[in-house]
């Protein structure tokens, strides 16, 4: 007993931190005060009696001493099951993660982990202590693994792919491990680990910015195909130059997946033209149980044929609760904006809507047809649409906003991104000189169903529920500066 008082005392200063519940942070440094009481072995009893913790101190570069903190406070909570972690920025090298390893690697009765090392320095000799010690934790099936630019390389993906053979009951499992240098060869070792988690019902693999190329695509498709339990699915791939080769094979992979619920594909700059998309659509085809899904394809080069081979797909998906579907600067022209809009017509239980064809040219007419089907969702509840730089006139930008405020009744939120020179946003600027015309404003404005302004990119803050997103950077200067954040 006189070991774990010792114990105990070393790790106070970190404990006070603790938290058993994700927004009670500081909670288990209310009952820390109390060792000082002559009830220090009750106390012990309770500390090890936890089943949860979560800990924040991510950018505060804590260092050895930190870590040895943090160490010592695990190994007092023994009893563990659910422990969450944010260490990231913290100048974790080679000899910090040694001790916080072997401190999770005691806790015999977690079930979930979540660690999150993002710009440190663990490299490869670091995760290998720490999957020789997450090897001890047998009873683990929820596991979040961030480490974002850290040097890993293919060997350090290999090295957490071993791990994964071994984790047969893992149920859900999220990757971050972006900017590590990952080739095509790493993701073949990656999809060889994957392969052996049966039972995985929900996975996100973010692997952006490293140099997959279209090995990398094809080596995911082997990874995911007989992921048969699968119901939730993320993947970022974005700066990956996958191009159109692979994405037969990754099509190929996902069409087996049909108890997915949830999906989210992140191809943002990868080079993809239509023959990309329309892979990718005869994949969408046989997930008809899908409520959510997200397609992010900015930057790429898409036509109007690869969008409507996507849109033909989505009018398959009659159970679609929630859509987002960005294609921020492609080559898209008026008949994908068309196509899009007759796609939405049959999705008429959507309650959430994210779309954005900024910097394509739909024109006024692809426009006016998005508008269309748009108000004949009756059970839309939030809106994000961005139509800046799309070829729309003026006058067509301002009839479209007052259409959507009027025809919209149930919305909850709104954000319409338009261009800088439209009437509808001189109107909202010329109410802005001073504080209590701007209100009025908002007020007027709640008659039609907004409810408050919010302009993310000129950083302007009034409240979050029912929000117009009003894109331009000139904006700024006429934001009054008790707004701005």
């Amino acid at each position: 007993m006189q070991k774990k008082q010792t114990e105990m005392r070393k790790a106070l200063p970190m404990l006070k931190q603790f938290s058993q519940e994700k927004s009670d942070f500081g909670y288990l440094g209310e009952e820390v005060r109390i060792i000082e009481s002559s009830n220090k072995n009750a106390f012990i009893d309770s500390i090890e009696q936890r089943k949860s913790a979560f800990l924040d101190v991510g950018m505060q570069y804590i260092g050895l001493e930190g870590i040895l903190n943090i160490s010592y406070s695990i190994q007092l909570m023994k009893n563990l099951e659910k422990l969450h972690l944010k260490l990231n920025e913290n100048d974790i090298g080679l000899e910090e993660i040694e001790y916080l390893a072997e401190a999770i690697g005691q806790l015999k009765h977690l079930k979930d982990l979540s660690l999150n090392l993002d710009y440190n320095d663990i490299k490869t000799e670091g995760i290998k202590l720490l999957i020789e010690q997450l090897l001890k934790v047998t009873k683990l099936e929820v596991l979040t693994l961030s480490l974002i630019n850290n040097e890993l390389g293919d060997e350090g993906v290999t090295i957490i792919s071993e791990y994964l053979s071994h984790m047969k009951h893992m149920q859900m499992l999220q990757l971050q491990l972006d900017s590590n240098m990952i080739t095509g060869k790493g993701m073949n070792t990656l999809s060889d680990g994957l392969t052996h988690l049966k039972r995985l019902k929900s996975l996100k693999l973010i692997v952006g910015e490293n140099q997959l190329g279209v090995q990398g695509i094809k080596e995911i498709a082997n990874g995911i195909h007989n992921l048969r339990e699968l119901q939730d699915l993320s993947l970022f791939l974005g700066w990956n130059s996958l191009q159109n080769e692979g994405m037969k094979e990754f099509s190929d992979g996902l069409k087996n997946l049909r108890k997915l619920r949830s999906l989210d594909l992140n191809f943002y700059q990868n080079d993809m033209e239509d023959e990309a998309a329309i892979e990718l659509s005869m994949a969408l085809l046989h997930l008809t149980g899908l409520t959510q899904l997200q397609l992010l394809l900015n930057y790429n080069k898409l036509g109007s044929e690869g969008v409507s081979a996507l849109a033909h797909s989505l009018k398959q998906l009659r159970h679609l609760k929630k859509l987002t579907l960005v294609l921020i600067e492609n080559k898209i022209d008026k008949i994908g904006a068309i196509e899009t809009a007759q796609a939405l017509n049959e999705l008429q239980d959507l309650n959430e809507l994210i779309l954005s064809f900024k910097s394509n040219k739909i024109t006024d007419e692809g426009a006016k047809e998005l508008e269309k089907s748009i108000s004949s969702l009756k059970n839309l509840q939030s809106l994000n649409m961005n139509l800046n730089m799309t070829g729309m006139s003026p006058e067509m930008q301002t009839m479209y906003g007052k259409e959507l405020f009027k025809q919209i009744q149930l919305l909850n939120q709104l954000r319409i991104g338009l261009d800088f020179q439209s009437p509808i946003v001189n109107m909202i600027i010329s109410r802005m000189e001073l504080m209590n015309e701007f209100l009025m404003e908002i007020t007027a404005l709640e008659k039609i169903g907004i409810k408050n302004l919010f302009t993310q990119e000129m950083l302007l803050l009034i409240e979050q529920d029912m929000v117009i997103d009003i894109l331009g950077t000139d904006f700024l200067s006429l934001v009054p500066l008790n707004y701005r954040f």
